[in-house]
């Protein structure tokens, strides 16, 4: 984990509300948060991917990872295909 504390400017210190800033930070904590939130900052919005990865090769490529891994395949786009339309516990399948 990395992190730095800096002063913010004047002008947006004042606008911070840091109770409200607190009580999203409780929303969102615990949430999982790692290489998987990346895959999906790709898949968001296909204007993020990244140069190597063509939009019509993305389909055999998900297919071949989930032959691959089963377990990590379903952890990674089941969580996040869950999240996305408000379930918990799916397989991609």
């Amino acid at each position: 984990m990395n992190f730095a504390i800096i002063p913010l400017k004047e002008e947006f210190r004042q606008k911070l509300n840091t109770e409200k800033a607190i009580e999203w930070f409780k929303t969102k904590e615990g949430l999982n948060y790692g290489y998987h939130n990346f895959v999906y900052s790709w898949l968001d919005s296909f204007k993020n991917f990244p140069t190597f990865i063509d939009e019509e090769v993305l389909l055999p490529i998900i297919g071949i990872v989930a032959k691959v891994s089963r377990t990590n395949f379903d952890l990674i786009f089941g969580e996040g295909i869950g999240m996305r339309v408000g379930a918990k516990g799916l397989t991609f399948t």
